[in-house]
């Protein structure tokens, strides 16, 4: 690992073990999130990604396995900074979330060999269904793309220079964090899950909720 990831890595063993603001929050993953990058780009080599401004494949997957504090983050931001667009956001998270069951209830009464057959069913359901993220702009960029999940970083196309339409997948490489990394994230995780959800538009519908108190001031999913 380069020495930025090492820091970061030592940053965030702090944190799971202590209680933190959304400023740690911020960052630590400031100081992650180029590393990050950094250690993918030594990992592919001369197989560089192709991934470029505009490009939207990603964009139409179920974004799953979302850290609880990356939801808490991406909220605060969008509450601070995009208030204007909060609402329209929240209502197209909600409306994913009912076509997401419909999809799941579809793959269930089909009958999956097994849970890991079924989800991967559901995941390539949904993305027929041709929904782009709520957090894509209509320039085709990422309402917050400084702050997207580790799983939206985490795969990174070779193809994209080909990719025409959302209804062409790309050619994606799995390059996550070191394995060194998923305990201190799952702990950190753990102080702010409280209903065992990791979707990025379920988490959204709950942060963004106007039932909520304004400002996620309590780093709380409840």
């Amino acid at each position: 690992m380069n020495r930025d990831l090492c820091e970061s890595l030592e940053r965030f063993k702090r944190l799971s073990s202590s209680a933190v603001t959304l400023d740690d929050i911020e960052h630590a993953l400031a100081l992650f999130y180029p590393a990050f990058s950094r250690y993918q780009e030594e990992a592919l080599g001369a197989s560089k990604s192709t991934c470029y401004k505009g490009c939207f494949s990603c964009c139409y997957h179920w974004v799953e396995d979302v850290y609880s504090f990356e939801g808490l983050l991406i909220a605060s931001k969008l509450l601070t900074e995009f208030p204007d667009k909060v609402e329209a956001i929240y209502r197209r998270c909600c409306d994913h979330e009912v076509i997401l069951q419909e999809v799941w209830q579809g793959v269930v009464r089909t009958g999956r060999a097994s849970d890991e057959a079924e989800e991967t069913a559901v995941l390539l359901g949904f993305h027929k269904e041709y929904l782009p993220c709520p957090l894509l702009t209509p320039e085709r960029t990422c309402l917050v793309y400084e702050w997207r999940p580790i799983t939206c970083r985490s795969y990174l196309s070779r193809s994209a220079s080909s990719y025409t339409s959302h209804a062409t997948a790309c050619e994606a490489t799995l390059v996550p964090p070191p394995d060194l990394f998923e305990s201190s994230f799952d702990l950190l995780h753990e102080q702010y899950d409280t209903e065992g959800i990791t979707g990025l538009r379920a988490l959204l519908a709950r942060l963004l909720s106007p039932t909520r108190s304004p400002g996620i001031s309590g780093l709380s999913l409840r």
